[in-house]
């Protein structure tokens, strides 16, 4: 597993929550104001904190200090609750909350069923939401184009969502929904498939230091990529690269599933 104590120092160079993926959230959520949420893997707090601002309950669990650090520091007026824990041993009891999500970090779990069940001891009802990517999505990024090994690496440890959906039932949930997200052209986060419409961003370091796709690869793989990157985009080819990769599959999804009341 990457080490997020090292990373979550300028995590936030380019990740912040888009309200509209916030939005979506407490959509599929469905969670009243009292109900107490989950968000596990939290990180530097960005989504638990945008869902705190909009009133409701918030708790964040997250294995990184450091990131932890950055998410209290961000809680001003300490609305949230911080808690440090990793997602297959999970520091609550049973039945604790009415809501769970997960913002794009499926794939950095070590033992997915574990973390799954774990995730549905911990609710007493409700609505558990994963917002990841399917293989099929991942394979037709135009940043294959430049960076094919990142995008193989994402693709060796993402689950995809047959995968995730019969975990999901092991562990005791009801599977709802699948719900592919297309990313608006002015999203405010930036994670990998988020700027289609902005290539040059990809070739900022800081910029690239918040996408975990891009945290171990080999020097020479992402120089090369960076220097390709670069001369397309000064020449516009990149446009032409990213056209060839238009599709409607969506470049990320939502699952929705449920633990209901015994």
């Amino acid at each position: 597993m990457e080490n997020f104590d090292v990373i979550g120092v300028n995590y936030d160079c380019s990740r912040r929550a888009d309200i509209r993926i916030v939005g979506k959230f407490a959509e599929l959520l469905q969670i009243e104001m009292t109900d107490r949420c989950l968000e596990v893997g939290s990180g530097t707090g960005n989504y638990t904190l945008s869902l705190s601002e909009m009133g409701y309950k918030m708790t964040g669990v997250d294995p990184s200090s450091t990131m932890a650090n950055v998410a209290i520091k961000k809680d001003t007026n300490r609305q949230v609750t911080w808690v440090k824990g990793c997602a297959e041993c999970l520091p609550f009891h049973d039945n604790v909350f009415s809501g769970v999500f997960c913002m794009h970090v499926v794939h950095h779990f070590d033992k997915r069923l574990v973390a799954f069940k774990e995730i549905f001891r911990v609710m007493n009802k409700g609505r558990f939401v994963i917002f990841t990517n399917s293989h099929e999505q991942i394979n037709n990024y135009w940043l294959k184009h430049y960076f094919p090994k990142v995008i193989q690496k994402t693709i060796n440890r993402t689950p995809d969502t047959s995968v995730i959906k019969s975990l999901l039932q092991s562990a005791g949930f009801k599977v709802i929904k699948v719900e592919k997200y297309h990313i608006p052209d002015d999203l405010e986060d930036g994670f990998l498939g988020s700027n289609k419409v902005n290539p040059h961003r990809y070739i900022d370091h800081c910029f690239r230091t918040g996408i975990s796709a891009f945290w171990d690869m080999s020097d020479r793989e992402i120089a090369s990529g960076v220097k390709r990157l670069e001369e397309d985009v000064s020449t516009g080819k990149v446009h032409e690269i990213i056209k060839n990769y238009e599709n409607n599959l969506g470049e990320y999804l939502f699952v929705v599933c449920e633990k209901k009341l015994l």
